[in-house]
């Protein structure tokens, strides 16, 4: 799957972190929903830029782990069950307390019966 982009929302938190303020909550869940694909196809990750959830969420799951892989950007993953009859096209990655840090969306990819989803995202500061 791709980059993810930044949430503003987040970007407002790390830019008050940086002026002395209160400290960006570290990652603690994936969400993840069924509203990053229109008739057009999948969304553009500017669309979500400005917005502070997914356009439908439908599962949420904690993360498994959450590494820096560089200098310049982290990556956190997590295992989502009980997936069976929906379809997955958009995942956001959330702090500690529900707050969106970054987005993703993706081909829609429908689950089955005692199928898992391992979801990463990674995002670049």
């Amino acid at each position: 799957m791709a980059e993810a982009i930044l949430a503003i929302d987040y970007r407002k938190r790390l830019a008050t972190q940086a002026a002395g303020g209160a400290s960006a909550d570290a990652a603690g869940f994936i969400a993840l929903g069924d509203g990053g694909t229109t008739e057009a196809g999948v969304r553009s990750l500017i669309e979500y830029e400005n917005r502070l959830a997914l356009f439908n969420e439908i599962h949420r799951v904690p993360l498994t782990r959450v590494e820096q892989i560089d200098a310049l950007s982290t990556t956190a993953v997590g295992m989502a069950t009980n997936l069976a009859g929906k379809t997955i096209s958009e995942a956001a990655l959330l702090d500690r307390q529900g707050r969106v840090m970054a987005f993703k969306s993706f081909p829609a990819k429908a689950f089955g019966a005692d199928e898992t989803f391992d979801v990463s995202i990674r995002i670049l500061f």
